[in-house]
């Protein structure tokens, strides 16, 4: 139970730092790539086939993206 309550807690406070400090882009690539939209882990082709892009362009946003956020 307390392990559940810490993982949401850790998952809404990442969810919350993205969102502060990324662009549109750039937020939406880390919470599909790390299950913070529905609980599916995204591959970088899937996502960049929602977006019309590329699998590696998506994975440079996702380079750019945790850079940003110092990881």
């Amino acid at each position: 139970m307390r392990k559940e309550r810490t993982i949401k807690q850790l998952r809404y406070s990442l969810k919350r730092a993205i969102e502060k400090q990324l662009p549109p882009l750039q937020q939406d690539v880390l919470k599909m790539r790390f299950g913070l939209v529905d609980g599916t882990h995204y591959t970088l082709r899937r996502i960049g086939g929602a977006y019309g892009l590329s699998g590696e362009y998506i994975r440079q946003v996702q380079i750019r993206a945790l850079k940003k956020l110092n990881f």
